[in-house]
């Protein structure tokens, strides 16, 4: 490897700050914002264009057209039936009372028949009622489900917005450690100048300001990157350019078995698992159906018409109108009916046991996400504290470095330290505001919330 002098590496270092200070105008002119997109105007648009929400509604719309009497079988099946036939044959017949037979040939004939007729199950055990209420238990589910894709979809656009505001914040405040470093640069270049000091101080401030011209590339990269998350979840364009506005803001805070109540009511995993136990209880129904006796009803009116050149007559017409009723009796079905009855129980226990399950879980989840935000909350008023004596020390250290009483490294501690006390109470309020938005969303208040234009 070859080692540099190091006054080229000194030109190497120089060499890489002037690359690098081409290519951020080149990234900010990426960024310049077109138009500002609030949060609210975010959850609106996803609410109208999201793939998720699109494909949800439209199964709780398949759910609903499925959800009517007809499909259950309440309604009686009407049927029309027509038919024409024309023939055309040689027929040879020996009459009872002559020895002769009669020849006929090329003899046309020709029928016509049409049917209407009505049959409809007037008797199964319930069965049709139990398969009508299934059905509408299905709808149910459906619109719950499509409420949790919306419920979803909306805490996506929260935390994704939110952490677009986080790294636009987390820009800024690397944006601002460069403009300290370039300064200082600057500074130790005119030294060198001057002669007042070493060429190792200038090498020391190019090292980091090239570091944090590398922090600024980062920071605009992940803000590039989040922005066409957010757009791909908004449904539109992935290049879209925008601007987010505002800052962290919360709502006003609840204890916590406030949330445990409302989650009981409103989550929309808890009710789905609710609807799922009741639409086993229809199975169970349907199950117990299987054992009483079918009884159907029809009635058809028919109508025919036959001609024939060879037939004993000529032709032949009938009209009437017939009624009937069936009645069968399944006595044996190799138990199959035990079976399913059987299962359909231990369906009901499954979907009780889901629900319990579900109930415990949306608890957890509940105690765990209030813990993150109370925690969080305190956190950041701590962070608020450190960031103010850190930023007092930067200030106090920059002016005694100015004054050349303390060290390089002193001054780049004191600056880093600034950095971390205010990059970690931007984390912390963002983390406080996650886990408030997963609170709305665990106790299904997130819609009332962001009702959406």
């Amino acid at each position: 490897m070859l080692n540099l002098p190091s006054e080229n590496r000194g030109m190497k270092l120089n060499f890489n700050y002037k690359l690098i200070a081409m290519v951020i105008p080149v990234f900010f002119g990426m960024i310049l914002p077109q138009s500002v997109l609030t949060l609210e105007e975010a959850i609106s648009i996803a609410l109208k264009q999201n793939y998720s929400i699109r494909i949800a509604e439209n199964n709780y719309q398949i759910a609903v057209n499925n959800a009517n009497p007809g499909n259950a079988g309440l309604f009686p099946q009407v049927t029309l039936n027509g038919s024409s036939t024309k023939s055309e044959s040689d027929i040879s017949f020996l009459p009872y009372d002559s020895p002769v037979s009669i020849d006929v040939n090329n003899s046309a004939s020709s029928s016509k028949n049409a049917t209407a007729g009505i049959s409809s199950v007037l008797f199964a055990g319930g069965k049709n009622y139990y398969t009508w209420g299934k059905l509408k238990k299905t709808q149910d589910i459906g619109e719950v489900q499509a409420r949790q894709t919306k419920e979803n979809t909306m805490v996506a656009v929260i935390q994704t917005y939110y952490q677009i505001t986080f790294l636009r914040d987390n820009l800024n405040v690397t944006k601002e450690a460069l403009g300290i470093s370039k300064q200082r640069l600057e500074r130790a270049k005119h030294k060198v100048d001057l002669g007042s000091t070493l060429k190792l101080e200038q090498l020391n401030s190019e090292v980091d300001m090239n570091t944090d011209s590398v922090s600024v590339l980062k920071a605009l990269l992940q803000l590039e990157n989040a922005k066409r998350n957010l757009n791909f979840i908004l449904g539109r364009q992935i290049d879209t350019d925008f601007a987010v506005t505002g800052s962290v803001e919360f709502f006003t805070e609840k204890i916590l078995d406030e949330w445990k109540n409302t989650a009981k009511a409103h989550n929309s995993t808890v009710n789905e698992s609710k609807l799922q136990l009741e639409q086993s209880e229809y199975d169970v129904k349907t199950a117990k159906a299987a054992y009483f006796p079918v009884l159907t009803g029809s009635a058809s009116y028919n109508k025919s018409h036959s001609e024939s050149d060879g037939g004993q007559y000529k032709q032949n017409e009938s009209e009437g109108i017939s009624t009937g009723l069936n009645l069968s009796v399944d006595l044996f079905s190799g138990f199959r009916k035990n079976t399913n009855l059987q299962n359909a129980n231990i369906g009901v226990k499954s979907k009780k046991e889901v629900l319990d399950r579900t109930i415990a879980l949306l608890e957890t989840e509940i105690m765990n996400a209030y813990a993150t935000y109370r925690n969080a909350r305190f956190t950041v008023e701590v962070e608020e504290k450190n960031l103010e004596t850190a930023k007092l020390n930067f200030d106090r250290t920059q002016e005694l470095f100015q004054l050349g009483q303390v060290t390089t490294t002193q001054f780049r501690e004191a600056q880093l330290n600034w950095i971390r006390a205010e990059l970690r109470l931007i984390n912390e309020k963002y983390t406080a505001k996650f886990a408030e938005v997963e609170l709305y969303r665990l106790s299904g208040t997130l819609p009332d919330l962001y009702p959406g234009k």
